[in-house]
């Protein structure tokens, strides 16, 4: 491995060492040999250090918090951890596609552009938990590569005309080191808000003029027990993930401030990190404001995400319509769902994604079915 490598993944974890093995396997099982990976421990129990013991190689360095961090500050510390040129941080209930990092450096020949950016397949573990998701894997089949500008994709976002998956966050890409010292030079860190994967979504856009997107996944995102972004939508099945992560974030209290609900609605958690990012990157750009109208339509068109919850989210956005003056748009929320969600196997989304059972395939873990993944795509052309 040279001084310095081309790729560094960063996986930060806190307490979940059963699936962070798995996360470790999928880096430590790549074919290609130009990267380092940096476990970013956040002051865990002795049995997260163990895992990374037995599994030492050469490419493997563990780090500890001395104290225990705030989810954005150990993202902080592990970022500086790193000395590729391209980094990555890599969830530690995720797994790295069996040929990630060699996609990655492919791409990078083919067009040299400062972040390389993929959607993500989603794995969702035994103990998730969502019941009618548990167990399954969804791959996207679609293996299209292109350019974006960066600017108009911000836009988009912006307009909640997408979400923020499209966007260069450096938990789905891989973000050359320059652009994050760009970010850092403005603010002294990278890692500004309570949701740093958004985050870096917005701010990745805003510091590069193009990325390149792959439809076709170079890791998948593991949605564990414990996972915290599961825990927010799905906070009647179980807030304890969710409620940890208020209780540590500082910005908590300001988001109340700000918008005067506190909602298991995503699109509140975005609208939040939108007012922070374009106060700190942004002031003066009159392309980017605040629009409360639309962040309430785009709530009514998810009411349904989860429909323990329906009827919550609903109630939340009576108390933000008063509290910027409008109306509910009631004509933008979809009729509740007539039966219970069930599990799904075989082609969903008009066929753009491919669900399996894992249990049915043997595969309980996010390197297995990154395996599987892999094996279910054709060849990269």
């Amino acid at each position: 491995m040279p001084d310095r490598p081309t790729f560094s993944i960063v996986i930060p974890t806190r307490e979940r060492h059963r699936t962070l093995e798995f996360a470790i396997r999928s880096v430590l099982e790549q074919p290609h040999d130009d990267y380092e990976l940096v476990v970013m421990d956040n002051f865990s129990s002795p049995e997260t250090r163990q895992v990374v013991d037995r599994l030492a190689n050469r490419h493997l360095r563990y780090v500890r918090a001395p104290e225990r961090l705030t989810m954005a500050d150990n993202w902080e510390l592990g970022l500086a951890q790193a000395t590729g040129e391209y980094v990555f941080i890599l969830g530690d209930d995720d797994a790295l596609a069996p040929d990630g990092i060699e996609l990655a450096d492919r791409l990078l020949r083919d067009q040299r552009v400062p972040i390389i950016s993929w959607l993500k397949s989603a794995y969702w573990w035994p103990d998730a938990i969502v019941p009618w998701h548990r167990d399954r894997l969804y791959v996207n089949l679609d293996q299209s590569v292109r350019i974006y500008e960066s600017r108009s994709m911000l836009r988009l976002y912006w307009e909640w005309k997408c979400d923020y998956g499209p966007l260069p966050g450096i938990y789905n890409s891989f973000v050359h080191r320059d652009v994050i010292a760009r970010v850092k030079a403005q603010h002294g860190r990278y890692f500004l808000t309570m949701s740093p994967d958004v985050m870096s979504g917005v701010v990745n856009a805003r510091f590069t003029d193009r990325y390149l997107l792959s439809a076709r996944g170079l890791s998948l995102t593991g949605n564990s027990g414990s996972s915290t972004g599961t825990s927010f939508v799905y906070g009647d099945l179980s807030d304890g993930a969710a409620a940890m992560f208020k209780r540590e974030t500082g910005h908590w209290e300001d988001l109340l401030n700000e918008l005067l609900v506190d909602s298991p609605s995503l699109e509140i958690c975005f609208a939040y990190e939108n007012l922070r990012l374009k106060r700190l990157f942004f002031p003066d750009d009159a392309a980017f404001e605040f629009d409360p109208a639309t962040l309430l339509r785009a709530m009514a068109a998810n009411v349904n995400r989860n429909p323990g919850t329906r009827d919550r989210i609903i109630d939340d956005m009576g108390r933000l319509a008063a509290r910027f003056g409008l109306a509910i748009p009631t004509d933008a929320i979809p009729p509740p769902r007539t039966e219970p969600p069930r599990p799904v196997q075989g082609p969903v989304l008009q066929g753009a994604q491919l669900a399996i059972n894992c249990a049915q395939a043997g595969v309980s873990d996010a390197c297995a079915a990154a395996r599987l993944a892999h094996a279910v795509l054709p060849a990269w052309r």
